[in-house]
């Protein structure tokens, strides 16, 4: 391998290798302005002797910026943990006085406006290659003296992300550091190598940001899709790292599995870029290939979300050296290595862009003009969606369609469509002629067949399906109003009896847990009631939420009562004064019905064997929507604590099989005594070993092993996983579970194979699934007949507590907030669920 010096014949123990300057990754022969610092002059060191930190890009960038007459530095948003987003903007000097108006040019007239670049590096941030090659890159664009780049700048803007993901790339580079010997050691089961749960790969709450392009659901990614479309740039890149024992791959990726709405001048203006990356490797001697791994279906990814915005998106991934040297069967592979080869395609996607940019312009300039034509020719003048009784849940749905500028208006009437009625004000229509039909139309879409059934990713993402809220199609396009319903606090009496808060608000939960830690005593009824309020009676659903004032001292009442107030305000939440204890149907105030919530203190599984992306979710959904951190454990810790000191336990997907039968009792002694479990899909598998034996026998007998081609692995494996399909669920709405739901059908996602045993009561199935679940989405016909019809959610009591079992993931990716109130009626109503055995 390049620059890798062998110290020994034999198998390697150490090895060094040659520090390189930023003259010597570029060339030494090229002429750089000597105004602009190198990078190793503001780091300290050589780029690729250590990993750089987030703080040292900032620094670099503002150093370059400060210097550098071509370059322009933006903050554009800030982490979760507070580090700075950064853009840059690089063209000629001339062109960085008038930035605004060829920004303004670009979007109005394609053609004629500058051609533009969306350089991003190391979205997962423990694939450190792409960031680190980002100082080089901008040094060559900022310093470099070449007529030929001089000639690209003058009608170019080049933007530059140095991080998608600084949270997760100073995690890594931090263990990468500071793990780090003097003479390198390869071998890949050194502690460098190997970095500990959560990894560098994810942001600070442990999510992939390569999945949240579309879901919007953190800081990083809605700054960033803002910039994008203030830009729309012509060719966006993406450079991650893959497997050690890989080459360097490049976009297209498989052809079949292209995305069917992305068109095929797409694909192939990707692959007369293609030919510019494999030249330049070539040019230096690095292996690569193309075509054979990854696709373009998901919208949600970064090489796939600008291609149906009018823009290409292109992949990289360079085989991971891990930290600074990793043996692999190609032969070591050095950090300098990666770097190079990042930088060589940062640099063959500026000269393929530049000398193949009247391609680039056509593309995004007949793109939406191609997309008039296809809304045209759709069949219907739009979609419409309701509120499904929750504001909350709507607002944060149509949030993220602005983020994409999809445009939408509220209803000005109420309209009927496939048997739902959408009701004036409480409905938004999404016209099919607008400029981003193509992303409106891959929002709402469902598809359950596939020219191509192997994903890299989930086969669908349907949006209102997420949140649980009604939609359809309209033949004709409704009367629209451009005013928006807005929402009037409620005005909190210190007269009443009780205060009632509905429970089928998303914000509910929130409203629930700064009362409990405010000391306020809060009841959830389990039986509807029909209430006296201070102005007529209002009917009230299972699981509303009642704080009764007798027993409050007038002094208590009032604080409580402006607590509540700012709440409604705050949350835009409706409470409810309830004049009259005795109701006219249904439950009394102070009837048994209404059961006392406990707070909670809840713990969280992390680490070994637990998946890291859904534990980030669930403190992710508890911290941020709830207000509730869990305390977050190992399961060494587990058999050490003190148990009883805590509510409940979330066990998220995970191999537990190396849990010792001894921690197995101690849970279920915990849960006996009162404890709440919840755990999702192989947890729950290995949950249902905590209650008593079903009363039934099971044939365990061998199938017959068919033969089949080898060739036949990817497709038949593809056959026998599910990558991620939205099925349907029937609720029992009188479960403490479902409170907050009104309609018996639930959208889940579901992406692994898990089939619950049955509950161990016959009133323990909160939701199960369909006899045809499948609503969206790829899983073979096999795949559905085994989990068609069973449970999905069971509810079991164990003495005086209570396990939980989902078969899939309830909030996945955050965005799926129909089935996230399930988890959290879970946490905050799992105490209140009775025994459900009939005695014999």
């Amino acid at each position: 391998m390049k620059f890798i010096l062998l110290l020994c014949l034999l198998y390697p123990v150490s090895l060094s290798v040659q520090a390189l300057s930023a003259s010597d990754y570029l060339g030494g022969d090229m002429a750089f302005d000597p105004k602009v610092p190198t990078p190793e002059q503001v780091l300290g060191y050589d780029v690729g002797d250590w990993h750089v930190r987030p703080d040292q890009l900032y620094a670099y960038a503002q150093a370059v910026a400060e210097t550098s007459d071509r370059v322009s530095l933006e903050t554009i948003g800030y982490t979760h943990e507070q580090r700075p987003l950064v853009l840059l903007r690089v063209t000629s000097a001339s062109n960085q006085k008038s930035l605004e108006s060829l920004r303004t040019l670009h979007l109005e007239q394609p053609k004629e406006g500058p051609l533009v670049l969306y350089m991003g590096f190391s979205i997962h941030g423990n694939e450190a290659s792409g960031s680190n090659a980002s100082l080089l890159y901008l040094y060559y664009l900022a310093a470099a003296q070449d007529p030929w780049l001089d000639e690209v700048l003058t009608d170019t803007v080049v933007l530059i992300e140095p991080s998608y993901n600084p949270d997760g790339l100073g995690r890594f580079a931090h263990w990468a550091n500071s793990n780090k010997s003097k003479n390198l050691v390869s071998d890949r089961n050194n502690r460098e190598q190997n970095e500990p749960w959560l990894r560098g790969r994810t942001n600070h709450y442990g999510f992939d940001l390569n999945r949240d392009w579309l879901l919007l659901q953190h800081p990083e990614s809605q700054a960033r899709v803002k910039q994008f479309h203030r830009w729309r740039p012509n060719l966006l890149t993406d450079h991650h790292e893959m497997g050690s024992d890989s080459t360097y791959f490049f976009q297209p990726g498989v052809p079949t599995r292209q995305n069917p709405l992305t068109s095929k001048e797409n694909l192939q203006l990707t692959r007369a870029l293609a030919n510019y990356h494999a030249e330049a490797l070539d040019g230096i001697g690095s292996d690569f290939y193309s075509e054979e791994d990854y696709d373009d279906y998901y919208y949600g990814k970064g090489s796939t979300y600008p291609d149906i915005n009018g823009s290409l998106g292109v992949l990289f991934e360079q085989a991971s050296s891990r930290s600074h040297l990793a043996d692999t069967i190609n032969g070591p592979l050095s950090f300098q290595d990666t770097i190079l080869n990042q930088l060589t395609t940062s640099r063959s996607s500026l000269k393929g862009a530049w000398e193949l940019r009247e391609r680039f312009k056509s593309l995004q300039s007949e793109f939406y003009p191609e997309q008039a034509a296809k809304a045209k020719a759709i069949g219907h003048a739009g979609w419409v969606v309701g509120d499904g009784n929750d504001p909350h849940r709507t607002q944060a749905m149509l949030s993220i369609f602005s983020q994409h500028q999809i445009e939408f208006m509220p209803l000005a009437e109420t309209v009927k469509s496939d048997g739902k009625t959408f009701e004036a004000g409480r409905a938004w229509f999404f016209p099919a002629r607008q400029e981003q039909f193509g992303l409106l139309r891959a929002m709402m879409e469902t598809r359950t067949t596939f020219q191509d059934e192997t994903f890299y990713d989930v086969s669908t993402w349907n949006f209102p399906f997420a949140f649980n809220l009604p939609y359809s199609t309209l033949k004709r396009a409704p009367k629209l109003t451009t005013k928006e319903t807005k929402f009037l606090a409620s005005q909190v009496s210190t007269r009443a009896v009780a205060w009632a808060i509905p429970w089928n608000y998303a914000h509910a939960p929130r409203v629930l847990q700064i009362l409990l830690s405010e000391g306020v005593l809060v009841k959830s009824s389990v039986k509807t009631f029909r209430a006296k309020l201070e102005s007529g009676t209002k009917d009230f659903a299972l699981g509303t939420l009642v704080v009764p004032t007798g027993r409050m001292e007038e002094g208590e009442r009032q604080r409580i009562a402006d607590l509540l107030a700012s709440l409604s305000a705050s949350q835009q939440l409706p409470i409810y004064n309830i004049a009259k204890g005795l109701t006219p149907e249904g439950a009394d105030v102070g009837s048994g019905a209404m059961r006392v919530i406990k707070p909670i203190k809840a713990l969280l599984l992390v680490e070994s064997p637990t998946n890291r992306y859904e534990a980030g979710e669930v403190w992710h959904l508890m911290d941020t929507r709830v207000g509730l951190a869990p305390v977050m454990v190992t399961a060494k810790q587990l058999g050490k604590i003190r148990l009883s000191d805590y509510t409940h336990l979330i066990m998220v997907d995970g191999s537990y099989k190396g849990f010792s039968e001894d921690l197995g009792a101690t849970l279920k002694e915990w849960v006996s005594s009162g404890g709440v479990l919840i755990t999702q899909k192989r947890a729950a598998l290995w949950a249902q070993n905590l209650l008593p034996e079903r009363d039934q026998e099971e044939e365990n007998e061998t199938p017959e092993l068919e033969r089949r081609a080898y060739k036949d692995f990817d497709q038949d494996n593809a056959r026998n996983t599910i990558g991620g399909a939205i099925v349907e669920t029937e609720l029992d709405l009188s479960h403490p579970l479902t409170f907050g739901y009104q309609n018996k059908s639930l959208p889940l996602m579901r992406n692994r194979t898990v089939v619950l045993d049955g509950p161990r009561s016959a009133y323990s199935a909160l939701a199960v699934y369909t006899d045809s679940p499948l609503l969206s989405g790829y899983v073979d016909s096999a795949k559905l007949e085994e989990f068609a019809g069973k449970d999905a959610v069971i509810a079991d009591r164990l003495g005086k507590g209570l396990v939980v079992r989902f078969a899939d993931n309830p909030s996945f990716r955050a965005y799926w907030y129909g089935s996230q109130r399930l988890l959290l009626n879970a946490l905050f109503l799992g105490q209140i669920v009775d025994k459900n055995e009939i005695d014999e």
